[in-house]
């Protein structure tokens, strides 16, 4: 189901899969993106963010030899060999997402359909900024209780996870409501028969300061039995932006060292 995202941004996401242009200063501005990401870029490169055509030379957490970034997608050339992309082209594909990003997402930097739309949740980089994505399963009971579940892992960007950002997640209603005996908190009871049980939950931005770049973060939603046992799990990503960007037109923040 599509997040409806708050503070009237539709426009920003309508734009989505347009490609940003501009000057050599755009480009020195996606690069650095601002005093903390320029200071990064002063750590990493040596020289600042002046030659934005060079390539990074990184060093690997394991000491081992430097890795090479061309594109500054924060995936190494090494990576973009075995996953066969571009290293010269942040985004293989095409669709928005930088390959460092679809790498650590778990999605095909290969095809312009992965990520699906379907599985973003976009929050607005902005105090009062709110959005909300709704998780539907369906089971078999026989008078059961189920209970949903949010799980979320950290992202290698900046070790941040959507749990930051979790406001709270509720069950919702039943199809049909007759199938069960009561609603409370992320908890159906008394589930009888073939019912869909419908779960919303609700993010908020809460970072007293904005990143100047896109950031992405895996989550997940499960409905469990009382027992504690997953009966079934869909994975989302929040994507948390700048109120001017969304996927497709805006600027990734990169990992202060490239991943394989």
């Amino acid at each position: 189901m599509q997040a409806r995202v708050s503070k009237n941004k539709d426009d920003a996401l309508k734009r989505e899969g347009v490609q940003s242009r501009g000057s050599v200063g755009k480009e020195v501005r996606r690069q650095c993106g601002g005093v903390p990401a320029l200071l990064m870029c002063l750590v990493i490169w040596g020289e600042g963010c002046g030659n934005i055509n060079s390539p990074i030379i990184i060093n690997r957490r394991d000491g081992g030899p430097t890795q090479l970034d061309q594109d500054h997608d924060g995936l190494c050339d090494n990576g973009e060999a075995v996953r066969g992309t571009d290293p010269r082209k942040e985004d293989t594909d095409g669709d928005g997402f930088a390959d460092g990003v679809e790498a650590y997402l778990g999605s095909n930097p290969l095809r312009i359909d992965s990520p699906e739309r379907r599985q973003l949740v976009v929050l607005f980089a902005e105090p009062g900024a709110r959005t909300t994505t709704a998780f539907t399963f369906a089971v078999n009971a026989n008078g059961e209780n189920y209970v949903g579940a949010f799980t979320s892992s950290p992202s290698p960007i900046d070790g941040g996870s959507a749990f930051m950002f979790l406001e709270d997640a509720k069950a919702l209603f039943a199809i049909p409501m007759d199938g069960v005996e009561r609603v409370e908190g992320e908890r159906f009871s008394g589930v009888v028969g073939q019912v869909l049980l419908h779960f919303q939950v609700n993010f908020a931005y809460k970072v007293s300061s904005p990143s100047p770049c896109m950031l992405a973060y895996p989550f997940g939603y499960a409905v469990k039995s009382e027992g504690g046992a997953i009966l079934e799990e869909a994975k989302r990503f929040l994507v948390v932006a700048p109120p001017d960007q969304s996927p497709g037109v805006g600027t990734w923040c990169k990992p202060s060292r490239c991943f394989d």
